[in-house]
């Protein structure tokens, strides 16, 4: 019955923001980027460091219409929150990339070995919530694979007395592709123009 009262008198609230939801999903779309094909990051793995974000190719489907975002780790593991109902799981780079899909590798260009040693201990530490999603992206009870690289570096940041934010349209969500326009990340396989 709450719930009911609640829609019941947020219909208008509720309206506005599933259209800028709908909007969103529409109009986003990074077309300007060059995403890397499986195989050539493969070849290139040696390049990545714990702390690259990862970010796959949007495609038509329910689930990959915002594309998908996971952490590089140690060792070219991948951590990855990859759907509902599955919790946070350390992956081989390898198997990764077995869905033939463009990949984008940003960098925090400010990294330095404490952040990464930080971001690393921050990630095993919040790496335990549920999947889940959460009009606040500062909500650490439950992260999808967004939010969670998003609240690991906004997190790490503060502890070192920097403020953070990767999401580039500082929007109620934080999306993989919002991260591709942020000024504090850098494409590390960027063609030389």
């Amino acid at each position: 019955m709450t719930l009911f009262l609640f829609v019941l008198y947020n219909v208008d609230m509720i309206k506005n923001r599933l259209f800028c939801f709908i909007s969103f999903l529409i109009f986003s779309a990074c077309t300007h980027v060059k995403f890397l094909a499986s195989e050539e990051l493969e070849y290139q793995a040696y390049l990545l460091k714990a702390g690259d974000i990862l970010i796959k190719e949007k495609k038509n489907s329910l689930l990959g219409i915002f594309g998908h975002s996971s952490i590089i780790l140690e060792d070219n593991m991948v951590g990855d929150y990859p759907k509902f109902g599955e919790k946070f799981y350390k992956i081989s780079l390898r198997d990764w990339l077995e869905e033939d899909r463009g990949i984008l590798v940003l960098r925090y260009a400010e990294i330095n070995e404490e952040f990464r040693k930080r971001l690393l201990a921050n990630i095993e530490k919040f790496s335990m919530q549920s999947y889940g999603i959460s009009w606040n992206k500062k909500n650490a009870s439950k992260f999808y694979c967004s939010s969670f690289i998003w609240y690991v570096y906004y997190i790490t940041a503060k502890e070192m007395g920097v403020n953070l934010d990767l999401d580039s349209n500082k929007g109620l969500f934080v999306t993989p592709y919002d991260f591709i326009d942020n000024v504090f990340l850098i494409n590390i396989f960027k063609e030389e123009e």
